[in-house]
């Protein structure tokens, strides 16, 4: 008898391997929605640009649990796969080649799908053909068997809500597992899915609030000779998991202008040079520097800033 298979659902990262070509950013098309969809989407059909791997094109500490996930091995008899949550792809699996691209779910980002748009850009590219399940409804359809751990910030989740519905009335809730961190308590048809894990686990589990979805989803597996998939051992494990954690604290930055920015990443590397002799930097120290002072950046635009900044010096 062949294994069973569980297949976790992770969203895509904003940090990728190569830059996007400016016909790869969703909001240089102007028209409505679906057209817009629908040249983005014949767009991909004609790659013109370097592709990778997902797995390989994707980068940035979300992605390297992501990346441990897809490697993980079960000792309970599973089969482990990883698939992409994408808000320019759809759904694709970790090996689909994809090629570099600006899109997002989120808030916040220039090339960010617009909130009433969120679903139906969804359900619009799951209508571009591919070799495997479109959307995860169809992914339930194809094995009704298996195991899904969708672990997806509380916007990626509303976005995939029609698609998530769909699949809430086809497995029972011992083979479907929704894991965010972010989501609201407030109940819906979807409430009695959900794992009792929130914001408190990055206590336990360490990173930060990006990357918690994916360790939550990385823990269940770790942890599955001591459930052995029993849903209500699982919720019982998160839910003393999380009660004994401290209330999760969420800083209130000041976020400052890209003048400011490049003024904080002069002064520091003029700093190190003087200091240490330093001819290297690293971004992700800068940036962690700059927000422990108190102050906000984005991840994307801090590299974007740093690495003209960088250019520009003479």
């Amino acid at each position: 008898m062949a294994n069973r298979t569980i297949r976790v659902v992770v969203s895509c990262s904003n940090k990728k391997k190569l830059a996007a070509p400016d016909d790869l950013k969703i909001n240089n098309y102007q028209d409505n929605l679906s057209k817009k969809i629908k040249l983005w989407n014949n767009r991909l059909n004609n790659p013109a640009t370097k592709q990778y791997p997902a797995l390989e094109m994707y980068q940035g500490a979300h992605w390297s649990v992501a990346k441990q996930i897809h490697d993980f091995s079960s000792k309970e008899n599973l089969d482990v796969e990883l698939w992409i949550a994408s808000a320019g792809y759809g759904l694709i699996k970790a090996d689909t080649l994809i090629e570099s691209y600006d899109a997002t779910f989120a808030k916040g980002s220039k090339e960010s799908v617009a909130d009433e748009g969120k679903t139906q850009c969804w359900d619009l590219l799951a209508l571009r053909k591919r070799s495997h399940a479109a959307n995860l409804t169809a992914l339930a359809v194809e094995n009704p068997n298996d195991l899904l751990a969708v672990a997806l910030s509380s916007t990626y989740l509303k976005a995939l809500e029609t698609d998530l519905l769909n699949v809430a009335s086809l497995l029972p809730r011992e083979q479907l597992f929704l894991i965010s961190a972010s989501a609201t308590k407030k109940q819906s048809e979807l409430s009695c899915f959900h794992l009792p894990a929130d914001a408190r686990l990055v206590n336990k589990l360490g990173g930060n609030l990006i990357s918690l979805n994916a360790r939550i989803a990385l823990h269940l597996l770790e942890k599955e000779t001591l459930h052995k998939w029993n849903r209500n051992k699982i919720d019982k494990y998160f839910n003393e998991s999380t009660k004994n954690q401290l209330p999760f604290k969420k800083f209130k930055r000041e976020k400052l202008t890209d003048e400011q920015i490049v003024s904080f990443i002069t002064e520091q590397i003029s700093r190190a040079t003087k200091q240490e002799n330093k001819t290297g930097f690293s971004q992700t120290r800068l940036l962690r520097q700059l927000r422990d002072t108190g102050h906000a950046c984005e991840q994307t635009r801090f590299r974007k800033i740093f690495e003209k900044t960088l250019n520009d010096r003479p």
